[in-house]
């Protein structure tokens, strides 16, 4: 009768939990299924991608594996964002409904994980709300593109909720099943290389299987889970080099790098704990970073490092916290550069729980330690909830279009000069030209270096008919960047309408070089070989 109690009481507690956290991220996100799709990517994942336009097809699904588009191989994402045209038709609702249910998800897989591990429901269930509600996941679940974010996370936790079993159970069909959860993590978002690494964390604290004899136990039965995430980095690098999205050295130095990293580790730190003024893109601060600000980021690194290690023994939940969230971060930290963002809120998604999980039971600790703590402690937690859960649904709202978007976050950023040309592109895509020509200019003055910046103008001008200032301003895109693929077939369309043929025609054929499937291209140079010369500016 005791045990049938027991049991019952343990229900309600799971069930008015999950009620808390779906009433959390329904008051947050249901907004969202009223926002559009961003400018910014979401073309590239779904509103102009021929292959999910197309729904799920067995055409699409052989593409979802074969494809490295984007500069990942993804094929769970594509074929994710697939099944949502299918089922929804293409609105952007739909794409933010599986976002937002996947989130919940996440918020409750963190509660079902963290509580056996830990065996403390009540803080697990803390840890779980805060996860739920923090502002730094608004970015994961309100872009579309980031489905990886919250697809990825949903396998990874998943993954760690299938080790603890392994870990309870000693039996070794659940290493089959990690490492099942471990393919399908990567296969929505290579980020997830980290979880043999946090595999380990976890070995330590909250798992207490850490010894002299047993350490090296612990990493050869993670052994093909590491071989095969280290497959998953390879193919990423591969495909990030294929896209040029890996930065060299001589456009972010080495220094700029490990400046940058260390800057990050310490941004990251502060706004789980105060997240205001967020945006969509921080720009690398590169070589302009302070030195002050770089020396602070590397005493505070330095220093919670140490701290953390040295009263291991004391809080071995910080230690793990602390190192979960380093590692977690690390491959997308910037020591290997991809893109031209500092900083991204959604790289926090899965890391922001080892600061989490660090935070709760250090505070659980020092309550239980001074009973006197437990009133303001209490009161403190549930006040800091409600303020994450306002700033959160603040922060959504921003993500509702693309213009109200980069206007917040040139709000809330400095000398953005990214975010200027991407209001600019999408004010012209709304045939808002003249503003989009003053956001172009802005992002030029910022960084007269900026390809895309130019590019943008090219098109504008062109669009004007004035056919010679387009054709030099794709000329000053290439002239810092060489390879800028669309401003060159930008020239190679200028010159076609200016009379020039030959250098079209030898500038349309770099286009193909450089991109093979470039169709309009195709088209072009085919026209002017057919010898035909009129403009076809689309």
């Amino acid at each position: 009768m005791e045990n049938s109690q027991t049991a019952r009481t343990r229900l309600n507690m799971h069930i008015a939990a999950g009620t808390l956290l779906a009433a959390a991220v329904l008051g947050i996100y249901a907004q969202s299924l009223g926002f559009d799709f961003i400018d910014l990517d979401d073309g590239v994942y779904v509103t102009q991608n021929p292959m999910v336009q197309a729904g799920l097809t067995a055409q699409g699904v052989a593409w979802a594996f074969q494809t490295l588009h984007g500069g990942f191989w993804i094929p769970l994402t594509w074929i994710s964002l697939m099944a949502d045209q299918s089922l929804f038709g293409g609105g952007a609702w739909g794409f933010h409904l599986t976002n937002m249910l996947l989130h919940l998800a996440n918020s409750l897989l963190v509660l079902q994980v963290l509580s056996p591990l830990t065996k403390s429901f009540r803080l697990s269930f803390i840890s779980a709300l805060i996860f739920a509600v923090h502002p730094l996941h608004v970015e994961s679940v309100c872009w579309v593109s980031e489905r990886k974010d919250v697809l990825f996370a949903f396998f990874f936790l998943l993954g760690i909720g299938a080790y603890g079993r392994y870990v309870q159970s000693r039996k070794r069909a659940w290493l089959l099943w990690i490492f099942c959860a471990g393919f399908l993590s990567l296969a929505a978002k290579p980020m997830a290389v980290a979880l043999p690494f946090i595999l380990l964390i976890l070995d330590y604290w909250p798992l207490n299987r850490f010894s002299r004899g047993k350490v090296r136990c612990l990493i050869l039965e993670k052994i093909p889970l590491a071989l095969m995430c280290l497959g998953f980095g390879l193919i990423t690098l591969y495909a990030q080099n294929l896209y040029r999205g890996v930065q060299s050295l001589d456009a972010v130095p080495l220094a700029a790098r490990i400046g940058g990293a260390v800057y990050a580790y310490g941004w990251y730190a502060l706004k789980s704990l105060w997240p205001l003024n967020l945006g969509v893109f921080y720009p690398h601060p590169g070589m302009d970073l302070p030195v002050y600000q770089a020396v602070l980021a590397g005493v505070f690194f330095a220093a919670a490092a140490g701290l953390t290690w040295r009263f291991r023994e004391r809080t071995p939940w910080l230690t793990a916290g602390w190192f979960f969230f380093i590692v977690a971060l690390l491959p997308v930290i910037g020591l290997v550069q991809s893109g031209l963002q500092g900083r991204a809120d959604r790289f926090m998604y899965i890391p922001l729980l080892g600061l989490i999980i660090g935070a709760v039971w250090t505070g659980d600790w020092l309550i239980r330690k001074r009973d006197s703590l437990a009133k303001p402690g209490i009161g403190l937690a549930a006040a800091f909830v409600i303020f994450l859960f306002v700033l959160s649904t603040l922060q959504a709202r921003e993500w509702r279009d693309s213009i109200t978007l980069y206007a917040h976050t040139l709000d809330v950023t400095k000398k953005n000069y990214m975010v200027h040309e991407y209001l600019g592109s999408s004010l012209a895509a709304r045939g808002r030209l003249d503003e989009a020509v003053q956001e172009y200019e802005k992002a030029l003055a910022i960084n007269p270096r900026h390809g895309d910046a130019w590019y943008g103008l090219g098109c504008l001008a062109v669009n004007r008919g004035e056919f010679e200032e387009g054709a030099e301003y794709f000329r000053q895109a290439l002239a810092w960047e060489p390879d800028h693929v669309e401003a060159l077939f930008g020239l190679a369309a200028a010159q076609i309408q200016l009379g020039d043929v030959s250098a079209a025609a030898k500038n349309l054929k770099k286009v193909l070089a450089a991109d093979p499937g470039h169709v309009q291209a195709g088209k072009r140079l085919q026209t002017l070989m057919d010898g035909t010369s009129k403009a076809m500016w689309d």
